[in-house]
């Protein structure tokens, strides 16, 4: 190497090269980056709203398999209440029946026999059964 000379280094000069083309653009050029970043801003805006629309049903899906499962959890919970219910009444009116047939009296107050002995064959039948 001579004295006073500096290496050329390629890299360099290609970034000179790049740095000066971005200076020195002509007009056309300037449009069309500008027109090309504007097509690219409004996909990516177009993108944006898609992603949240898609967001949003997703939410409203959501909303809508938890209602179903709560429908189906409170049509559970109300076919054991009414199950309940149906056998609280039969056991009311069963208790009823048998009260009504130890409490009938005769006309000085004394317990009629006859209808507590068919209320004893009844119960004897069923454990038997």
């Amino acid at each position: 190497m001579k004295k006073g000379r500096k290496e050329i280094d390629p890299q360099k000069v290609a970034a000179k090269r790049r740095f000066r083309e971005q200076l020195y653009k002509g007009p056309k050029q300037q449009l069309k980056e500008q027109t090309e970043t504007k097509v690219i801003h409004a996909y990516k805006k177009v993108l944006r709203k898609e992603q949240k629309d898609l967001t949003k049903w997703q939410s409203k899906l959501e909303k809508i398999y938890a209602q179903d499962e709560e429908e189906e959890g409170k049509e559970e919970k109300q076919r054991i209440a009414d199950e309940k219910n149906a056998a609280l009444e039969k056991y009311a009116k069963k208790k009823k029946e048998g009260h009504r047939k130890r409490a009938k009296r005769n006309y000085k107050g004394q317990p009629i026999m006859a209808s507590q002995v068919d209320l004893l064959l009844s119960k004897l039948q069923k454990n038997k059964s």
